[in-house]
């Protein structure tokens, strides 16, 4: 078990994002996981998903990283509407990629844009896959969101499960500071932890991937 970090080149705007004038009529639309989350106002989520090419970049990184190879096949865990899935099975260098998600509204609106690739909806905790089916299996944000903390733990020892290696990404804080933004940023986390808890965490289920940690506005 190793931190490792990757660059995503993300910028983030946390005073559009804050959720304390949220109705509660508008969280049930967010916790639909639908058109509100990914494609609507920028306080509900996403503030609009689209394809901007910024994941051919992030697969070159996972080559060198992990020496991927033309055998080696990907697993993307919270895969939304596939974008890395598609830019993986895009690149000559490597195998094929596959992902999962919970939204059926982001699958489908992947395969609406014709995504190069095998989307499909399943929970973390349940995964319909054999026994280190997958060279990496990759979880950008995606584990600290909708899930308890028990989920998280089962989630946890089925990425060993299927994958070979792993990299996942998330929601941690150092601070009760850093914490408190977390708190006014959410749409989703439900599991975000202090890195502490989380390293005791992975310890507990055996966790032997790579992680790193996310935060909205700060390094942690």
């Amino acid at each position: 078990m190793k931190r490792l970090s990757l660059n995503f080149n993300e910028k983030r705007e946390i005073k559009s994002h804050e959720t304390n004038d949220i109705s509660p009529m508008d969280w049930m639309k967010i916790w639909k996981v639908d058109d509100t989350y990914f494609d609507s106002d920028r306080k509900f989520g996403y503030g609009g998903y689209k394809y901007d090419g910024r994941w051919k970049d992030v697969v070159e990184q996972l080559i060198l990283k992990f020496n991927l190879n033309k055998n080696s096949n990907l697993l993307d865990l919270g895969c939304a509407k596939g974008y890395l899935v598609n830019d993986f099975n895009n690149n000559a260098n490597v195998g094929s990629a596959s992902g999962v998600d919970i939204s059926i509204y982001a699958l489908l609106e992947g395969y609406k844009e014709n995504i190069n690739g095998n989307l499909y909806c399943a929970n973390f905790t349940h995964l319909p896959f054999e026994n280190k089916e997958f060279e990496i299996v990759f979880c950008k944000d995606s584990l600290h969101n909708i899930l308890l903390k028990k989920e998280v733990e089962n989630s946890l020892r089925e990425i060993n499960r299927v994958g070979k290696i792993s990299w996942i990404r998330v929601g941690a804080y150092k601070s009760n500071h850093q914490k408190k933004i977390i708190d006014n940023w959410a749409t989703f986390a439900t599991t975000y932890l202090h890195v502490d808890e989380w390293l005791e965490l992975f310890d507990k289920v055996n966790y032997d991937g790579y992680y790193d940690w996310f935060h909205p506005s700060e390094e942690v």
